[in-house]
Parts: structure tokens; C-alpha cells; sequence
């Protein structure tokens, strides 16, 4: 696209050159560990060495930046030149154009890709960005900044998660979680012993005193804070635990599989539907419900996993095998253990190691690793 927009351009063969040099993958290589020390540099996909091999240590590139470190840390380009002077005590990746970079005393600060400062102070610690927002903490106080370095909701009091659908928990001196806008503003205030963040415009679990419920965006219970234990969301469905018994609510709030299903957290989990299907117990035996609460491998397993691609792993008197949804065994009780299929092979394990099966049960690669 550049050599068509600018046909004149005098140094074409350069230009080749540095696009050929961009879309290589570098990979850091350690070339050298002596008694002096490691040494590393990079290599391209053939294995020849690209970079030589000086460095104490060596990242991944990315933005075309990769940091390298003897004694400091600095920036390389993929020519190998030093761009960015070995000058801090640590120094993360380029994302978005910038880096977080700490000195000897941890005062960390963001750069961008010339190395020029651009937080207005330096802070204790800045989080990853998440929807255009850094937290940050300073002198005990937490905020956050925005991609110029401007702390766009100024350090107070408080903790908070990173931005998520717009909204970030917060956590004030009394370790009370509520919820803050992008603007700082205070939008569900902080009563609750915990809480999660904000994602995909689901509704999120609470604690208060010691109880889990489900809260909305507004803040509004939609499942009261009286279970003993509610899981995070999967298929559009949470666990839902009231003493020893489970069931399963939407996001509506609404309890859409009854509570009735015995619940063992050691066994179970957080019991997360997976296509569809979710496990369940009776006296000690296993079987797999689908979203309404319907029974659709009875409990007669010892043990069974989720349906993956028409089969579910099945396991009696210490063997696994596969089950079908009409309940036939397709693959005999044969390993030690088996995992889901995923584009049609699965890993079984055999005399203590693993090897690969299709749909019919034939080794794709025989139990060697």
C-alpha cells in the first residue's frame, strides 16, 4: 500500500527490506549459560541467529520493540539497534503503544515508543489497560489513568478491579465492595463482602454476609444474598447451592433448574454447563443434565464428564470409556483416563501416559508420552 501511495519514494529497497524485517518472528534464544552468566539473542524460524546472543535477558517482541536487559533494561528494534536506553530496573512490553517501566526505587511510570515519559507522577503499581483505563496505586491510594497518563479518576482511598462493560469494583476502607462508572461516580454502593466485575452485560455474584446472591447492572438483586454458594457463569447459567443441594439460575434470575441435584464441591466445583450439559450425583453414582434440569445420561457412572462433540468420557469400576446421548457405550471401558474430543481427538491416558483416539476409539498416536 505505501509503495503504491507514494511511487516515488527513493529508498525502495530499504523499504523492502524493513517490511520483510517486520513480518519476520523473532524468538528469544539463549545461546549461552556459563559460569559469567546467561546470554541471550534472537533467531528466526529456520534457527538462524539474528540478533547476537549479548543480553542477560530477552523478551518477545512486540510492537517491534523487545526488551533486553544486562544489569537495566532497555528497547531493541528488530535490527538490533538500541532504541530505548538500558535505564530501568524493569520494563514490560509495548501494548497500544505503550509500556510500563519501573526504576531501582519500583516508581513505575508508562513510556511510549520513543521512551518519553508520560504518567505526571510516578506510582507504586499500573495494571494492564482495560477499556482505555490503567489502575493505579499510589501512597496507598488507587485510581486510574488513561492512555495520555492523565488520571482521569484521581487516587483515593479505596481498591478497584479493572474496567469491564464499563464498570470496576471498588473496595473501600471497610473492605465493602460496590461499583464505579467510568467517570468515578459511586453507581451501586459499596455494602457487600465481595463481588466480581462487570462482563458480557451478564449480571454478577455478591456476598453479604457470608451469603451469595446475583445483582444487575442498577444494582438490583435478582437472586437474594441466602445461598450458600453461586458459581460464575456458563452458558448463560450459574450453579446455584443451597446447603447441600444444587440447581441452576439464568440471567434473568430466574431458577430454571430446580434445587435438587446433591452437591459435593470436591467432586463437583463449580459444575459449569458444557455443551449443554452438566453433571450431576446420586449416591455416589454420575450422570449429565442438560439445561432444563433433564436427565440425559443417567446416574449410573462412576464419574462422567461433559458431552464434547457427540460423545461424553464415562467411567465405571476405575475405567473410562465414551457414551453417545442415547446412552450407548461407543468406546469400551479401556483407559485410565479420558479427556473431552476436540476437533475429533481426545487424550487418553494408558499405563501412565497419553495418547491420542478418534470418534471410533483408533489411536491416532499410541500412549507414549
Amino acid at each position: 500500500r505505501f509503495k503504491a501511495a507514494f511511487p516515488d519514494y527513493p529508498f525502495p529497497e530499504q523499504l523492502t527490506a524493513d517490511i520483510l524485517l517486520a513480518q519476520t518472528h523473532f524468538y528469544p534464544v539463549l545461546v549461552a549459560d556459563t559460569a559469567s552468566g546467561s546470554r541471550w539473542g534472537f533467531a528466526d524460524s529456520t534457527g538462524t541467529i539474528r540478533i547476537a546472543a549479548v543480553y542477560a535477558s530477552a523478551s518477545e517482541f512486540s510492537e517491534g520493540l523487545a526488551v533486553v536487559g544486562y544489569g537495566k533494561a532497555g528497547y531493541i528494534s528488530k535490527s538490533g539497534q538500541l532504541v530505548i536506553p538500558m535505564q530501568f530496573a524493569e520494563a514490560g512490553n509495548f501494548e497500544n503503544g505503550l509500556a510500563v517501566v519501573a526504576d531501582s526505587a519500583e516508581n513505575y511510570s508508562l513510556i511510549d515508543h520513543t521512551g518519553k515519559i508520560i504518567t505526571r507522577r510516578a506510582y507504586d503499581f499500573i495494571a494492564p489497560f482495560s477499556e482505555g483505563l490503567a489502575r493505579v496505586s499510589w501512597n496507598d491510594c488507587s485510581g486510574f489513568i488513561d492512555v495520555t497518563g492523565n488520571e482521569l479518576i484521581a487516587c483515593r482511598n479505596a481498591e478497584f478491579g479493572n474496567f469491564s462493560s464499563g464498570m470496576a469494583w471498588l473496595s473501600d476502607s471497610a473492605c465493602r465492595w460496590g461499583f464505579i462508572n467510568r467517570k468515578g461516580e459511586t453507581v451501586i454502593p459499596p455494602v457487600y463482602d465481595r463481588a466480581e466485575s462487570f462482563s458480557n452485560n451478564l449480571p454478577v455474584r455478591v456476598r453479604l454476609d457470608g451469603r451469595w446472591g446475583i445483582i444487575n447492572r442498577e444494582g438490583q438483586l435478582l437472586q437474594p444474598c441466602i445461598y450458600s454458594y453461586i458459581g460464575p457463569w456458563s452458558e448463560g447459567l450459574a450453579l446455584i447451592v443451597s446447603n447441600d443441594k444444587f440447581g441452576y439460575s439464568n440471567a434473568a434470575g430466574i431458577i430454571v433448574v430446580p434445587l435438587q441435584y446433591l452437591y459435593n464441591r470436591d467432586i463437583l466445583g463449580d459444575n459449569l454447563f458444557s455443551v449443554g450439559t452438566a453433571r450431576v450425583l446420586l449416591d455416589k453414582k454420575a450422570g449429565l443434565i442438560d439445561s432444563t434440569g433433564k436427565l440425559i445420561l443417567p446416574r449410573d457412572f462412576d464419574d462422567v464428564q461433559p458431552f464434547s462433540e457427540g460423545l461424553a468420557p464415562v467411567n465405571k469400576k476405575e475405567k473410562w470409556g465414551y457414551a453417545d446421548r442415547l446412552q450407548k457405550l461407543r468406546i469400551p471401558y479401556t483407559y485410565e483416563y479420558a479427556w473431552p474430543f476436540s476437533n475429533g481427538i481426545a487424550r487418553v491416558k494408558v499405563n501412565g501416559k497419553i495418547g491420542l483416539i478418534d470418534t471410533k476409539g483408533n489411536y491416532i498416536a499410541p500412549p507414549q508420552f
